[in-house]
C-alpha cells in the first residue's frame, strides 16, 4: 500500500548577517581601492622643491600622495546597516570636487563604486528558504 506523507510548509526569513556582511566588504574594499589608487603611477605634471621631485596626480586619476598625510587620513566605519568612507584632511574635499583652478579628482565616492560589482555576491542568499513540519 502506497501512503503519501506531506513534508510540510516552506517559508522564508531574512539572513540579517548577509547584509552586514555586505556593508563590511563593501567599505573595505573600498577603502582598498581608495588607497591602492593613491599608490597606482601618476602622469601628471613632474614638480620639484628643495632637490625632491614628485608627479602630481592628471584630472580623472586618485589623488598624489607627496606627504602620506591624505592617504593616512583615509578610513572606513561600519555600523549595523551603515557605512562611511572619506578622508580626513581638511583639502580632501577640494580634491574631490574641484574648485576653478584643480580639476575633480577621484574620491571615497569612486572607490566605492569600484568596490559595489565586487561585493554585490556577499548579498546573495539575503532570503532564505526554511522548511517547516
Amino acid at each position: 500500500m502506497f501512503s503519501f506523507k506531506p513534508a510540510g510548509y516552506f517559508s522564508t526569513y531574512k539572513d540579517t548577517l548577509r547584509p552586514r556582511a555586505f556593508i563590511i566588504a563593501t567599505a573595505k574594499a573600498a577603502k582598498k581601492n581608495y588607497v591602492d589608487g593613491m599608490n597606482a603611477p601618476k602622469s601628471g605634471r613632474l614638480y620639484t622643491r628643495k632637490g625632491k621631485s614628485w608627479r602630481a596626480s592628471a584630472p580623472g586619476e586618485y589623488p598624489a600622495n607627496r606627504t602620506q598625510a591624505y592617504k593616512r587620513s583615509i578610513s572606513a566605519t561600519t555600523q549595523a546597516y551603515r557605512m562611511t568612507i572619506g578622508a580626513q584632511v581638511p583639502y580632501a574635499v577640494y580634491l574631490a570636487e574641484g574648485t576653478k583652478r584643480i580639476a575633480e579628482r577621484k574620491s571615497a565616492r569612486h572607490a566605492l563604486q569600484e568596490a559595489l560589482p565586487h561585493t554585490r555576491e556577499e548579498l546573495r542568499g539575503f532570503v532564505r528558504w526554511k522548511a517547516g513540519k
